[in-house]
Formats: structure tokens, C-alpha cells, sequence
């Protein structure tokens, strides 16, 4: 039963992460989720408070990376098909321009960090 409430309420937090951030809301520091789906992430702009990471979810079947083009610091993620990657605390405000490296004429988005 307890595992069942857990499982539960991790299912809920997600759900309200996604819908703030589909909402292109920011929110309070924490964890912010961003579907990297085939040839798209979703959504393509995302704000977030100082001190929040950001949680990268594949879903389809090709192939991708998260890699910041230009920002205030650079990150990259491992090539991946399922799976997720998640940033570390992002400390520097700013806008970051991000892009798959492997369909970077298509697949970008936007994240500003406050």
C-alpha cells in the first residue's frame, strides 16, 4: 500500500511539473521536465528560477542529445533513444540556446533561467 502512495504522489509531482511548464509558467526552484520527443522538444521554451535543474525525458525511438549552443554556461548530454538526463543546478542566470547536435536544423528550444 505504501509504495502504491509513493508511486502515486512521484506520478502527481510530475504531472504538475509538466503542466506549469507546458503552461510556459515558471516556477520555484526544483525540477523542471522537458520531452525530448522525435525531431522536437516539448515545450520549445522553459523558465525556470536560479538554483532549479531540468530533467530531460526521451520518448519516441531516434536517437538525440541536449546540447547548449550559447548561455552563460554549456552543458551536453549523452546520445539516447529512451531514458532520461537531468542538468545540474543551474547557478547562472540567462538564456541558454539549446539544440540536438544531430538535428540541430530542427530541434531547438529555449531555456531562460531568472
Amino acid at each position: 500500500m505504501r509504495a502504491r502512495i509513493l508511486s502515486a504522489a512521484a506520478v502527481t509531482a510530475t504531472a504538475v511539473s509538466i503542466a506549469v511548464v507546458a503552461a510556459g509558467g515558471s516556477q520555484a526552484a526544483g525540477t523542471t521536465t522537458v520531452a525530448v520527443k522525435d525531431f522536437a522538444f516539448s515545450p520549445k521554451t522553459v523558465t525556470v528560477r536560479r538554483g532549479s535543474t531540468v530533467t530531460f525525458i526521451w520518448k519516441g525511438k531516434a536517437q538525440h542529445d541536449v546540447t547548449v549552443i550559447s548561455g552563460p554556461t554549456r552543458f551536453h548530454s549523452p546520445t539516447m533513444a529512451s531514458g532520461r538526463w537531468s542538468t545540474k543546478r543551474l547557478t547562472r542566470k540567462g538564456t541558454y540556446r539549446i539544440e540536438c547536435s544531430i538535428h540541430s536544423m530542427v530541434m531547438r528550444m529555449t531555456l531562460k533561467v531568472r
